[in-house]
């Protein structure tokens, strides 16, 4: 009975998701990102391909940090329990850190930070 209840956990346990996240703080994600700014989120659509299902959203920039946030064009989650989702909620204001362009990805692993609550349209 103890071999097939360890075998039993053993392939649960191969097939569970959890979120191994490299810890972050505001100086590393600084040192670590090509561009870093302050965003609003306007429109939120939901795309849905094979398994996956991903929110993209559109942005408009408040505030330049470091690099050129202009050739951001979207912030992509997706909310596929293997990839540790979390939402972004249109809107709201947030901090990105970003090492490439035209896509950021959002995630509970990310160090983007929301920052509080926006007026689209302002």
């Amino acid at each position: 009975m103890r071999v097939l209840t360890f075998i039993t956990l053993l392939i649960l346990s191969t097939h569970s998701f959890a979120c191994g996240c490299k810890k972050f703080n505001a100086e590393t994600a600084y040192a670590e990102s090509e561009i870093v700014f302050t965003a609003q989120i306007t429109t939120q659509s939901t795309v849905h391909s094979n398994e996956t299902e991903s929110v993209i959203s559109k942005l408009k920039i408040l505030e330049t940090l470091k690099g050129q946030p202009n050739k951001i064009e979207r912030v992509i989650s997706s909310t596929s329990a293997s990839t540790c989702w979390r939402p972004v909620i249109t809107g709201e204001i947030y901090l990105f850190y970003a090492r490439s362009a035209p896509d950021i990805n959002f995630s509970k692993c990310s160090p983007h930070r929301h920052i509080g609550p926006g007026n689209v349209g302002e």
